[in-house]
């Protein structure tokens, strides 16, 4: 789906209206601020408000193909979307109420005009509706606050007329009545959108449980959790209570009660009077087909039943007896035929509403949303086969639901056994029940086959193939029969409902079954009661029935077991005596991964955890069975229930799919956790209000759409390594990326989006941003793509995008996260776009999915819309977002994204398409995620950001040390010292200290030292903020070293090395040095000498000199072996004929008749060892008073 753009700041040329002035031409029109507010509003006391309005002139643009529906703007207001009009200029105002309280307007003065102008609506049809200027507020509760509050719409279409109404003045009066009193409002987020938060703050009422249903489950609680796959009789035996890890010697039977849905059922226990469970005892009961919570014939998320067996305390319900004798029932109508009934579904196809493009935004369900069996077009058909429970006698009827959805109507044609059982006619839009005939005979035991086949109510020729759109779907079709139930059928159902048109049953009947069995018994599932008096004779079985009861007919020989039984200990989720700040919800599949980032964000940040198991949920929260309502009652009720302070954080780790049965073939993915509706919304769990017209979220929430183990994993390893790592310098650099597929859209809608991100938030707080813009206006161009992966390969800390998306695309080519190479530079991805954040699509991963799941690359987090996307509300949302993090000092994604929802419902109150918005952008990702933008700066530099100029230094020629230092957090606020250190041999021979203005992002210096004197390895050190005048989160990257090695104009020592042992075995003295880096002229007569001594000062008279020439690269010299083992001094030198020049440093080496090796090394620098130590101190020392430091093996990988 691609994107539907909305206003938030337009550049346009605009529609030429003649009753408009030259002023109205094409100008900029913004979101309201300060400078553009034609509102003022004055407190006059607690309860009184007068507002006065100023409106400009309206501006207009026209609808395009891709977006239809003129848009009509003031200055000062926001966009106001509403199917079937234009959009239209909104401002909300909104007040905290008093409990019990009410708002109420009076307009003192009010000027309007008419302008003639036709407009185009937006949505699937025009409207004749013309808004009013002023509309009160829905009033919601917020954290137990009464909000109400205005609408303004300065600006009104009359479609009838063709006129534009224009609000120029108005003045209201707003009264609250009510008295104040109650408690404190806790959430500061709730007070901040309101015009009189002071006077608000004490009208809270306390909230309670009781309207969510408060479970009554205690911690340690135990019950068995039965599983039920098909409707019927079902027992239970000792021995399958022992198989379950129960006790039944321990289990008094007559306290046993059943539960279904939390209603407790009447059940049968033979030999419970005893009050032990013993063998030959057994749980009997009626196990009902799971039905869907609207009337569905199916349940959405689970096929099978789930009962509760409860134990201990008062006895539980029992079945009473009713009396079905015939001889108690004189005046029973004896019956020869009854009535029966056979439900024929499948459901194949996700119906989304009648009106696509209006009903697919909404997540919660509309008029006509649901499973089906199948769509039929002209000339589309379906067949299903059945056969009888027991044969038909001669009437029958066929029940067809179908739903008109197309805008023409359809002719649907039904046939039974190749009969032609009639046509009907579906009208366009709506729901129908077609009932057909059967004629007597027809019917088959066995084989029978229904087809439904949409004819084609009007042929099309081949220029205009479209002249009719027909379309409905089939829901279900049922065949009610009278049969004389004389096969030995059981497990069937009597009920008057499935009776044929206008053939009601008697109020009380006398029916006749033959049962092939031993026996027939029977229940009112109406009342609960076993059937008594039933008089058998003969295989048959007659009983008066009551036409108002359902009866189910069984043989008591044939009853099915239950599929599974589980042992549930409860862990008290339910309970009030319990506290978290971080929430998870998980499946187990995923419980060791779960426990692995709970105990990470205990250690990390504090936090209070509570881990459940969504079936743990399921449990305390919905008796067992399936349903995202679970999650939200459990949520509400940690909110509400449990100790203070309430959870910041909700985090649902699993996927999840709106096919959890898998019924489209195409479906592949697991529904481990739930989301709610399609387009799918994890805003639900958090919005605790139990108003559908408020979206309020009231904590963060986030999701880890993990399919496996390893998936999570590699989630949490993210999470682990993002948090983990210091400042970076793309922590401040923010990739903007612009769509769109024309101009227009691009320079009106887009552009100025990022423009204004830029401007308010990124630039004014010394951030980064990078800006590219989509040059080829394809659907989806791919010209940018090189760009966009170089500058995320280079790390930054979000990329942002606005234009058109889907579920597995963004229109500038970005359609998987392994095209960049970023790991361990995770980056925030939010796509403004369409379908982004579809997470819980059935059959494909969605981009935002594949961003946070990538193992090595992509996203630390994602945010974008399950749904359609408007970028004015996504615009709204982004200014709530950076002022949270940027002014209000939010450290965390998921709270982020939850200040900016709310933001967005303060700035355009609930209206339907900002109750989208909220429920429908998603975070996928940790919520608790820490955003690592420092709240300071953060000045740094690295080694890598320290270059020398040339590249190879030699001594006494001038160097350029060139330094980069970034800022990687906020302004740096004032001037600091940048200090320069050269050390060598661990001694400072230079020091050089500048003053730096403050700068936004990063900075260059350039110094100049000349390296005189120094020779062989070299520290460049580069500090800034030297004096620590700089307040920061983080010192310890102020510092970087780069390590050189300068070259000496003279030769260079290469062996011996320093402090090594030389063998007498190797025969001679042998000495390698490296020529001078300048080596001098021939004509200069160059020689190089090395001298040798065991006098350090070169003093003693046994010194021995040396000399060669010098070769290509290196000099070898050799001598005679001196006579005595001692330590040894060398040095070398150049010598011209203009003189010698300075000798090199001095090394040592030992001369010893022992063998050398790698293994044995020595420290033999006698001075240094007997200036730190005396012999009598222990250490071992050699002859020559040095320390022997010992040896050891060095295994060496070659």
């Amino acid at each position: 789906m691609l994107r539907t753009l909305s206003l938030f700041i337009f550049l346009a040329a605009l529609l030429p209206l003649p009753a408009f002035s030259q002023s109205m031409f094409a100008q900029p029109a913004t979101a309201p601020d300060a400078d553009d507010n034609p509102l003022r509003i004055e407190r006059l006391d607690a309860s009184r408000w007068r507002v006065t309005v100023e409106n400009r002139e309206p501006r207009i643009l026209p609808g395009t193909e891709l977006q239809p529906g003129s848009r009509v703007l003031i200055p000062g207001y926001f966009s106001h979307v509403l199917a079937g009009h234009p959009v239209l200029p909104v401002r909300t105002l909104q007040f905290g109420l008093p409990a019990g309280g009410a708002l109420e307007f009076r307009i003192t003065a009010l000027r309007e005009e008419r302008l003639p102008v036709s407009l185009e609506a937006h949505g699937d049809a025009a409207s004749d509706e013309v808004l009013p200027f002023v509309e009160a507020l829905s009033v919601v509760e917020r954290s137990g606050l009464r909000i109400g509050g205005l609408r303004l719409l300065p600006a009104g279409y009359d479609a009838a007329r063709g006129e534009l109404r224009w609000l120029r003045s108005l003045s209201i009066e707003i009264t609250i009545n009510g008295s104040g009193g109650g408690i404190a409002v806790e959430d500061p987020a709730v007070l901040g959108g309101l015009l009189n938060s002071n006077d608000a703050r004490q009208w809270a009422a306390p909230t309670s449980l009781a309207r969510r249903g408060a479970p009554a489950f205690r911690a340690g609680e135990q019950f068995l959790k039965i599983r039920t796959d098909r409707v019927g009789m079902h027992r239970i035996s000792p021995a399958d209570l022992t198989a379950a890890g129960l006790s039944p010697a321990s289990l008094d039977p007559r306290s046993f009660r059943l539960t279904l849905l939390g209603e407790e059922q009447s059940i049968e226990v033979t030999g419970e009077n005893d009050g032990s469970f013993d063998a030959g005892d057994e749980i009997l009961f009626f196990a009902p087909r799971n039905g869907g919570e609207r009337g569905d014939w199916y349940d959405e998320w689970m096929e099978d039943n789930v009962l509760f067996l409860h134990w201990g305390g008062d006895t539980g319900l029992r079945r009473g007896n009713e009396d079905v004798d015939p001889a108690a029932h004189p005046g029973a109508t004896s019956l020869a035929q009854l009535p029966l009934m056979l439900h024929l579904e499948e459901d194949h196809e996700y119906h989304r509403g009648d009106f696509e493009y209006t009903d697919m935004q909404f997540s919660r369900r509309v008029d006509g949303e649901a499973w089906v069996w199948e769509y039929l077009l002209k000339k589309d058909s379906i067949e299903t086969r059945f056969d009888l429970v027991s044969p038909a006698a001669a009437t029958a009827e066929v029940r067809i639901r179908v739903r008109g959805s197309s805008r023409d109507s359809s002719l649907l044609r039904a046939t039974l056994n190749g009969y032609t059982l009639g046509e009907h006619v579906v009208p366009s839009y709506g729901q129908s029940d077609i009932v057909f005939g059967v004629p007597a005979g027809l019917l088959l035991a066995t084989g029978n086959a229904l087809s439904i086949l949409s004819v084609g109510k009007k042929p099309c020729p081949p220029e205009d193939p479209i002249c009719s759109i027909e379309r409905f779907y089939v829901d279900w079709a049922e065949l009610r029969y009278a049969s004389t139930l004389t096969s030995g059928a059981t497990g069937i159902l009597l009920d008057n409902r499935s009776a044929l048109q206008d053939a009601a049953l008697p109020p009380r009947y006398l029916a006749t079954v033959a049962f092939a069995g031993p026996a027939l018994e029977g229940i009112n599932l109406s009342s609960g009661t076993m059937l008594t008096g039933i008089e058998r004779s003969g295989g048959n079985a007659r009983m008066a029935l009551d036409s108002s009861g359902v009866y189910y007919l069984y043989d008591p020989s044939v009853i099915s077991t239950p599929a599974s039984l589980e042992l549930v200990t409860l862990s008290g989720l339910s309970g009030t005596d319990l506290q978290a700040d971080y929430l998870m919800v998980t499946h187990r599949n995923f419980r060791a991964q779960a426990e692995r980032l709970a105990e990470y964000r205990r250690n990390l940040d504090g936090f209070s955890v509570i881990l459940a198991d969504v079936e743990e949920v399921y449990n305390e929260f919905n008796h067992g069975h399936k349903d995202p309502v679970a999650i939200q009652r459990f949520v509400g009720h940690a909110m509400e229930q449990w100790r203070q302070p309430p959870p910041r954080f909700l985090v649902l780790v699993g996927d999840a799919s709106w096919d959890p049965k898998f019924q489209k073939e195409s479906s592949s993915r697991n529904d481990f956790v739930p989301g709610f509706g399609n387009p799918v919304s994890d805003n639900y769990f958090v919005n605790l209000t139990g108003d559908e017209n408020d979206s309020w979220p009231s904590l963060a929430v986030g999701r880890i759409p993990a399919e496996t183990p390893d998936a999570a994993d590699a989630v949490i390893d993210k999470i682990i390594a993002y948090e983990s790592a210091p400042p970076q310098p793309w922590d401040n650099r923010y990739l903007l990326s612009v769509g769109g597929e024309n101009p227009f859209e691009q320079d009106v809608h887009l552009k100025p989006f990022m423009d204004q991100i830029t401007r308010n938030w990124l630039t004014p707080n010394c951030l980064e941003p990078r800006l590219i813009i989509k040059k080829t206006l394809d659907i989806v161009s791919y010209d940018d793509l090189d760009t966009l992966i170089h500058e995320v390969n280079r790390g930054v800390s979000w990329f942002l995008f606005a234009g058109h998306g889907g579920t597995r695309v963004i229109d500038v080519g970005v359609e998987r996260p392994d095209i960049f190479d970023n790991e361990d530079k995770y980056m925030f991805f939010g796509t403004m776009s369409c379908n982004t954040s579809h997470f819980a699509e059935p059959f494909e991963t969605g981009l935002n999915e594949r961003f946070i799941l990538s193992p090595r690359n992509g996203a630390i987090a994602t945010l974008g819309t399950s749904g359609l996307g408007e970028i004015g509300i996504d615009g709204i949302v982004t200014t709530g977002m950076f002022r949270s993090f940027i002014d209000s000092g939010v450290s965390t994604y998921g709270e982020m994204l939850l200040q900016g929802k709310q933001h967005l419902l303060f700035t355009l109150g609930n209206e339907i398409n900002v109750i989208h918005a909220v429920n429908q952008l998603s975070l996928l990702g940790d919520p608790a995620t820490r955003i690592p933008l420092a709240r300071t700066a953060e000045l740094a530099v690295r080694t890598e950001d320290i270059r020398t100029n040339p590249e190879i230094i030699t001594e006494q020629n001038r160097t350029e040390i060139l330094t980069n230092f970034r800022n990687y957090g906020r302004c740096v606020p004032d001037s600091f010292d940048v200090l320069l250190t050269i050390s060598a041999n661990g001694t400072t021979v230079h020091s050089e200290r500048r003053r730096m203005a403050p700068f936004a992002v990063e900075h260059d210096i350039v110094w100049e030292y000349d390296f005189a004197g120094v020779d062989g390895a070299v520290d460049i050190a580069v500090e800034v903020d030297a004096g620590f005048e700089i307040t920061e989160k983080v010192e310890t990257n102020n510092r970087a070293v780069l390590a050189v090695n300068v070259l000496p104009r003279g030769v260079a020592q290469i062996f011996p090395l320093d402090r090594a042992v030389v063998s007498r075995g190797q025969g001679e003295l042998r000495f390698l040095v490296a020529n001078p880096s300048f080596v001098p002229d021939a004509d200069q007569q160059p020689m190089l000498e090395v001298e040798y001594s065991a006098d350090p000062f070169f003093a003693l008279p046994m010194g021995t000199q040396l000399s060669a020439e010098p070769g290509m690269v290196y000099t070898a010299l050799s001598a005679v072996l001196p006579t005595t083992d001692d330590v040894y001094y060398w040095r070398t030198r150049i010598v011209t004929s203009a003189g010698p020049e300075r000798w090199s440093g001095t090394r040592s080496f030992t001369l010893t008749t022992e063998g050398s090796s790698d293994e044995r090394w020595l420290q033999t620098d006698r001075g240094q060892v007997e200036s730190m130590y005396s012999y009598d101190s222990g250490l071992q020392m050699d002859p020559h008073g040095g320390l022997l430091l010992g040896w050891r093996w060095l295994p060496l990988e070659v």
